[in-house]
């Protein structure tokens, strides 16, 4: 039985899979119908598994040209569609290992202020498949109040309503993935913002 995907390079990518017997179970990986770049059997494959697992793989490889190519996206067929593979793992002394997966989550989050109330946040790494924070602001000052409005996936805008003086303080927050990151801010006269210098 076997599997096939086109590429969006061009290239058929097939997976194969053989069971004349319980001992003689076998995978193998073959490029626009070319002899199998790899056809190992069980044994084999448990073995090459395993030193995965103690190289604590990240990343899936195959083989085009002679050459290794990191795989960028796996699809499978299910029901004559096919469906996008977040995560692939693999099985290593009882434990399973992570090889694959489709999505780059936030590591670190950083925040600026422009005068006139809007903040930006810029997502790291670039290449995250997140696109887009939570925001929340909160004020410091009794009778003040700090609301962040949102204005697109990665931009917000302060605005300040309630009793409050010449001086207002609070903070804002931007959350993605897990990571918060948050500004001290002071907005002077109602009107123009600042990072609350400490």
């Amino acid at each position: 039985m076997g599997l096939t995907h086109k590429h969006r390079e061009g290239n058929n990518l097939s997976v194969s899979y053989a069971d004349s017997s319980p001992s003689r179970r076998a995978l193998g990986i073959s490029v626009n119908g070319a002899r199998p770049l790899r056809f190992l059997q069980n044994s084999k494959w448990r073995a090459l598994l395993s030193r995965v697992g103690s190289a604590m793989a990240k990343n899936l490889l195959v083989g085009v040209g002679s050459k290794a190519r990191k795989v960028k996206a796996l699809y499978v067929g299910v029901g004559g569609k096919a469906r996008k593979v977040k995560k692939v793992y693999v099985g290593v002394g009882g434990k399973a290992r992570l090889v694959y997966t489709s999505s780059i989550p936030v590591t670190g989050i950083s925040l600026r202020i422009a005068v006139d109330g809007v903040v930006t946040a810029t997502l790291s790494p670039n290449n995250t498949t997140t696109t887009k924070v939570t925001w929340s602001a909160k004020s410091t000052t009794n009778g003040a109040v700090i609301t962040a409005v949102t204005s697109d996936n990665l931009t917000c805008t302060l605005s300040l309503s309630g009793s409050y003086g010449m001086a207002v303080y609070g903070t804002v927050s931007a959350t993605a993935d897990g990571v918060t990151a948050q500004l001290n801010v002071v907005c002077m006269y109602g009107r123009k913002w600042y990072i609350e210098k400490s």
